[in-house]
């Protein structure tokens, strides 16, 4: 075997240098094809431009299928520059220390492994890597096996394997105290330095943009870095495994992969301790997580991890920048399976959001899991899906939050359920989102909890069950609401508890086909629910007529009010008038008559005309014809109650009248009187000289006959009223009375059954 010769330069090689080039030159004397050294001494250092020439020159002119160059406990003095170059073998780096950078941009290699030690910067732009790139931590039980390196550069790079980076320290070196770059993690020493250095880098620690990696990228397992790690476009065959990682980017992205594919799934969650972990890590990530347009054919795990925006990291932060808002920002993201922002139930750590998760037009093929998620951003908008489409299943269980879940125009096609979800109304609120990008803080009148999803579409069930609120009393509440305007939905599973805990709701146009839970008690405290939203002056008193009439009347009597009560009472009623809205009440009657309550169906339409009546503005005399139909007809909806009316003030009648007959003052009609009596002296006298009337004297039937006017009894023109006596005059008034009365009922019995004061019939 010839070897070439070393160049002059070498000629006085160091210690681990002469070691490589004997090691070489012996390989044809073994069955091995790997050379491996190891430093004795933590001084023990091989030349950048040596190392260079052993791989590209030395190694080659053996002309033996060399695997393998594995070197160990060395410091590698100057640059490693292998730009543009083909290596065919292995290179192992074990707790090797650079005190410079490596270059291998434009180079392809059989495999870089890197175990332990540091490297202050490896620049591999266009890197193509035939099997796979290892910067990872071989054993767990050694914290100092972890390589920490500086700034690492994959542009455009190609890694037909795994991408492995389990346990690696990404993290800018400090510029002063250099005598600490060689200790992994030494700049992890100072907090204060994290933000410091991942701001002013030219550059981000991990630039891989364009990045494509055949089988999985691994930032995982106890994988820390401080700064932005940038995936952006990039292509994963496989996973992008993130689970245990701590992402720290104060002001920035703390992982940003916009536009990028994963065809696998993408774990940003805690460790599971088995047999690739055997330490279970928690996620944490300080900054913005950005995952905007990326496609991920599989999950998206977020299970146990917790994720702080830039805003609450720093205490006391003050009127922060709006992109520092963002724990999560995800818009336009394609998830081919599920999000799950679940908790780790072995651990007990629930998925926590501190700041705004943004999900604007996302696509979820699978479930939306947020079971026992936990959204921090009080009394503002901590969850933003707005055009969200989920093809799975929303699940909102035992998830709490003291910000407002927004769904605006949101599509879930099998269902969105809420049940013992908890709403923390007591958590103050910063003001830190600009107005005009709160719609939610502006259509509630400030900050608020809750849900806020108008326009959303729910193609299965929407349960709204067992959920309730909570506050601190040390700080002013938020206002608790559900504003679901024009939202639809197949199927209301709800209960009267979470309907009461809200302070404010708004159900206006929402349409939906029925109740999963449904009985006609269900009507009483769905009308009062909806009386206390669109009618609460009808809620003021435990008469709330009266309480209306009373303030309509007194500001009638204006003169005897200040201007500032006048003031008062008006505002009052022109906030009734405009707050009122019929269209909740429909959608009730309608709901409840599809499922075959047709009771429960009037009792609905007749508490809207109630309300239509005392919170429309109508004048007086419309109210008080309104108000004589809800009496007399139930608005159309109680057709044979005139019948009744009529026939209880017949027993009245009967009575008064019978009365008045004893006392000879209602008198038979000519037409009702006996024949005179004969004067002729051929004719003897009658036996009684005063005989009866043809038609007998009925009092039932004469009142009767005077209440109905269509009908003829033959009461009312065979017996009279006599003017003559004393004490007739109540009697000829309740004559007049009964006329117009019976008029008037038989009028309205009439355009009840015909249905002509109905309304409602057709829905």
């Amino acid at each position: 075997m010839s070897v070439a010769e070393v160049p002059d330069a070498f000629d006085e090689m160091l210690n681990l240098e002469a070691r490589l080039w004997d090691d070489l030159k012996a390989l044809h004397e073994k069955t091995q094809r790997s050379i491996s050294v190891s430093g004795q001494t933590p001084v023990d250092v091989i030349r950048g431009s040596f190392l260079r020439w052993f791989l590209l020159e030395g190694i080659p002119s053996a002309d033996l299928p060399i695997t393998n160059v594995t070197i160990e406990q060395a410091t590698i003095a100057d640059v490693l520059d292998l730009e543009g170059t083909t290596i065919d073998l292995l290179l192992g780096l074990i707790q090797c220390k650079f005190e410079n950078s490596i270059k291998l941009s434009d180079a392809t290699i059989h495999g870089l492994t890197v175990i332990g030690g540091s490297v202050r910067e490896i620049v591999a732009d266009r890197l193509t890597v035939k099997g796979s790139m290892r910067l990872y931590q071989r054993d767990y039980s050694q914290p100092d096996q972890r390589p920490h390196i500086g700034k690492l550069r994959l542009c455009g790079a190609e890694i037909r394997g795994n991408l492995d980076m389990r346990g690696c320290i990404i993290e800018p070196f400090p510029k002063k105290n250099c005598q600490q770059q060689g200790k992994p993690g030494a700049a992890l020493q100072l907090e204060s330095q994290k933000g410091a250095n991942s701001q002013k880098q030219d550059s981000p620690p991990l630039f891989a943009d364009g990045l494509i990696v055949h089988g999985n990228a691994l930032l995982s397992g106890g994988f820390s870095s401080v700064g932005e790690i940038r995936l952006n476009g990039c292509t994963i065959d496989r996973n992008l495994d993130c689970s245990g990682a701590d992402l720290s980017c104060a002001g920035g992205y703390s992982l940003s992969a916009a536009g990028a594919h994963v065809k696998g799934s993408a774990y940003f969650s805690r460790t599971a301790p088995w047999s690739t972990y055997p330490k279970s890590y928690s996620f944490k990530s300080t900054g913005t997580l950005r995952l905007d347009g990326a496609e991920i054919n599989g999950d998206l795990d977020c299970t146990g991890g917790s994720f702080f925006a830039t805003a609450f990291s720093r205490e006391q932060q003050q009127n922060p920048l709006q992109k520092d808002l963002y724990a999560i920002s995800a818009d336009g993201i394609k998830v081919g399976a599920d999000i799950r922002f679940d908790p780790d139930e072995d651990k007990n750590e629930r998925f926590a959001a501190h700041g705004m998760v943004s999900l604007i037009s996302a696509h979820i093929g699978g479930d939306f899991n947020c079971r026992q998620a936990e959204f921090d951003f009080s009394g503002e908008e901590p969850l933003i899906a707005d055009g969200i489409v989920v093809e799975g299943t929303t699940f909102f269980e035992k998830s709490t939050s003291n910000g407002t879940l927004r769904f605006v125009l949101a599509n879930l096609k099998q269902g969105f359920y809420l049940s013992e979800a908890k709403f923390e109304t007591g958590g103050g609120c910063r003001s830190w989102t600009e107005k005009e990008d709160s719609a939610a803080a502006l259509e509630l009148g400030g900050p608020s909890c809750g849900i806020y999803a108008p326009n959303a579409q729910i193609s299965g069930t929407f349960l709204w069950e067992k959920v309730e609120k909570t506050t601190d009393g040390n700080l002013k509440p938020n206002s608790f609401s559900l504003f679901i305007l024009g939202a639809k939905a197949d199927r209301i599973e709800d209960d009267e508890m979470s309907w009461s805990a809200l302070d404010l709701f708004e159900v206006m146009g929402c349409e939906y086909g029925s109740f999963v839970k449904l009985s006609d008690a269900d009507t009483k405290w769905r009308l009062r629910e909806l009386d206390r939203q669109y009618a609460k002056i009808n809620i003021m008193s435990g008469k709330p007529d009266l309480a209306l009439a009373w303030m309509r009347i007194r500001r009638r009597l204006s003169c005897r009010l200040s201007p500032k009560e006048l003031e008062s009472i008006s505002d009052q009623l022109d906030d009734t008038v405009r707050k009122f809205k019929p269209q909740p009440y429909v959608e009730l009657a309608k709901t409840f008559r599809a499922a075959g309550y047709e009771a429960a169906a009037r009792n609905v339409l007749v508490r809207l005309e109630r309300n239509k009546t005392r919170c429309s503005g109508f004048a007086f005399w419309h109210q008080f014809w309104r108000y004589s139909l809800d009496i007399f007809l139930r608005y159309g909806y109680a057709p044979f109650r005139p019948v009744v009316y009529v026939l209880l003030w017949a027993i009245v009648s009967a009575v008064v009248f019978h009365n008045g007959y004893g006392a000879e003052q209602i008198l038979p009609s000519k037409d009702n009187q006996a024949g005179e009596m004969s004067t002729s002296k051929l004719i003897p006298p009658l036996v009684n000289p005063t005989p009866d009337p043809p038609v007998a004297f009925n009092s039932i039937v004469y009142a009767v006959d005077t209440l109905v006017p269509i009908v003829d009894l033959n009461q009312k023109k065979n017996w009279t009223i006599s003017t003559a006596r004393a004490g007739t005059s109540g009697l000829a008034l309740l004559l007049i009375f009964n006329t117009f009365f019976g008029w008037l009922m038989t009028t309205l019995f009439a355009a009840g059954v015909t249905g002509l004061l109905r309304t409602g019939e057709d829905i």
